[in-house]
């Protein structure tokens, strides 16, 4: 598989992609790991080549533009190596071509966050980083729009407010003051109301038994 695989190079490199599909394709099936095969000792080489075969195959597809065809190949590399940032560049230029920008974006931030964290040392990956700055850009609109809703889901599960926005952290207006009042008054008008009601009822029944042992 492997010699078969390194026989794609030139072809490759002369931009002659379905020649080199078919022979990514080959090493592929020269290989084919299956799970009959995990108690061999070169198991997880197998399937780090037949990640490899993947990629190359996704790369070949999306400069032949056939980018629902390299999709598919970038998601079986992860489906092996889900932090595998080749695939999932590969993964993201297909969206963003296939007009699908929030799922492109989604994909290379975390290409962007995985070569940083694989990589402290090394500035970002010239590719990652173009592709990243460019859907941010275009994601812009929808990305706040994300932004907002999550602070929306948050307030609900906290039963608040959103924290950071302006109107609570400076008091609010007179008249959401005045409302928070009211709601406070109600609130605990209610829940002191049996408190009240039956602090009276047993201070009667009290004073009727002391009426009655005096009698």
């Amino acid at each position: 598989a492997i010699a078969i695989k390194n026989s794609a190079k030139s072809l490759v490199s002369q931009a002659k992609y379905d020649d080199a599909i078919r022979v990514y394709e080959s090493a592929y099936y020269a290989l084919r790991p299956t799970g009959k095969d995990r108690a061999h000792s070169d198991f997880k080489k197998c399937l780090l080549l037949q990640a490899e075969l993947f990629n190359n195959l996704s790369f070949c597809y999306g400069n032949l533009e056939r980018y629902p065809e390299s999709i598919e190949y970038a998601k079986r590399v992860l489906f092996v190596d889900g932090e595998n940032t080749k695939a999932l560049y590969r993964l993201a230029v297909g969206y963003k071509n296939m007009g699908n920008f929030m799922a492109a974006y989604d994909e290379i931030k975390k290409a962007k966050d995985i070569f940083k964290r694989q990589n402290p040392e090394k500035p970002l990956d010239g590719k990652i980083h173009e592709l990243y700055a460019s859907l941010r850009e275009i994601c812009k609109p929808d990305l706040e729009k994300r932004k907002m809703e999550e602070k929306a889901v948050y307030s609900k599960m906290l039963g608040t407010s959103n924290p950071s926005s302006p109107t609570v952290k400076n008091g609010g207006s007179q008249q959401e003051q005045k409302s928070a009042l009211s709601y406070k008054v109600v609130r605990y008008g209610l829940a002191l109301g049996p408190i009240i009601i039956l602090t009276v009822i047993g201070y009667n029944v009290v004073k009727q038994r002391t009426i009655r042992a005096v009698k």
